[in-house]
């Protein structure tokens, strides 16, 4: 059973040119390659409301909820007790879902049930118990941590030599596809990029930014800027470091073909099409992990080089001697200062700054914000 993406589905007709309204939808197959038929259905209705991410949420959320309740006869035979025991039981503790993924796990259940309810599909509401915050509140909070290995980052934080390390276990046969997920490794650990917006990188654009650093530099390679659109369509600089500036350069120039258009991006087929797998650097992160006989803590992931970033970037702040309040939102796209304060917390943890964790810790028991 997985999840497949149906790219510029017509979804309506205009009244006015009487053209298709296109979307991409996401809908769950079967082993056998069936469609699951309410579940797509209510996919296919919120394809019409809500942005391609949120729907590929939703899609993955049902997916799960799906997997589970189908060899005891689908969504149809889930009660209150077998809704409780997979949300307790797997999702919390076996799968070791944090509390922001158990609320948006009930968001899209709740949405899917009671669209069944609105479509006559059922014929009451459901009356199930979506309440398990009980399950969280014994859990310590990251700012009570004493020590790095207590702060829920830490599950998250991937070493330089770690990285190093998963850089070296990038293997294929061909020599395009090594380089090009490689640089997806580098580019999250480097530069804070999440999955999706890797594939947001025009190759040509790229290079010329970074031939023109290097021009203004006496030709010495330099940190070059990359204006790139990310989550909820918001700017972002990438700022480049100049050993990446060189690989990047090198792969690019090596396979000319490849990048002839200048529309073509960075992270690409070797014909140069696009990838219509948007979590293609999670995919690449995995691959790496398998062989690098490394540790992978909880859900480890491609967006643990992100965090690792971000933490890294505050520690770079504090050796510059820069407010690391101002640099961080603006190189990650924090829109809450709160998360900020996370990585601040997290890295004063492990880089053992006293001073700081004690006056982080009396802001945050005070209900104290920064501007």
């Amino acid at each position: 059973m997985r999840v497949i993406k149906v790219p510029d589905c017509c979804i309506a007709l205009s009244t006015i040119t009487q053209r298709p309204i296109l979307t991409d939808v996401f809908l769950i197959i079967d082993e056998d390659d069936m469609p699951l038929w309410h579940e797509n259905l209510f996919l296919i209705e919120i394809s019409k409301e809500y942005d391609s991410n949120t729907c590929r949420a939703y899609a993955n959320d049902l997916l799960s909820f799906a997997r589970m309740s189908a060899p005891m006869g689908g969504w149809s035979s889930v009660n209150d007790s077998i809704m409780s025991g997979y949300f307790v039981g797997d999702l919390i503790q076996a799968r070791k879902f944090n509390e922001s993924s158990i609320l948006r796990h009930v968001s899209s259940l709740k949405k899917f049930y009671r669209w069944l309810f609105e479509k006559g599909y059922i014929s009451a509401e459901s009356c199930f118990n979506w309440r398990y915050k009980k399950y969280f509140i014994e859990k310590l909070g990251d700012y009570s941590a004493s020590e790095a290995s207590q702060h829920s980052h830490h599950s998250s934080y991937i070493t330089t030599e770690n990285y190093e390390t998963l850089l070296a276990n990038v293997n294929s046969d061909s020599p395009f596809l090594a380089a090009r997920d490689r640089i997806c490794i580098q580019l999250g650990y480097l530069t804070g990029t999440r999955a999706c917006e890797t594939l947001r990188i025009k190759a040509r654009a790229l290079l010329t930014a970074i031939e023109q650093g290097k021009k203004k530099n006496n030709g010495v390679w330099a940190t070059t800027t990359y204006e790139l659109v990310g989550k909820r369509d918001k700017l972002r600089h990438l700022e480049i470091p100049p050993d990446l500036c060189n690989t990047i350069s090198d792969f690019i120039t090596r396979f000319p073909k490849t990048f002839a258009s200048a529309e073509c991006l960075l992270i690409c087929h070797e014909n140069g099409k696009p990838l219509l797998n948007e979590k293609h650097a999670s995919y690449a992160f995995s691959k790496a992990h398998k062989p690098s006989k490394l540790t992978r803590k909880g859900h480890q992931g491609y967006h643990a080089l992100r965090k690792s970033f971000a933490t890294n970037l505050v520690k770079k702040c504090h050796e510059d001697g820069i407010d690391p309040y101002v640099v961080v939102p603006r190189r990650m796209g924090h829109d809450n200062i709160e998360t900020t304060m996370g990585y601040i917390f997290f890295e004063a943890l492990l880089s053992g700054r006293s001073k700081l964790l004690t006056n982080m810790r009396m802001m945050h028991f005070k209900g104290l914000r920064h501007a």
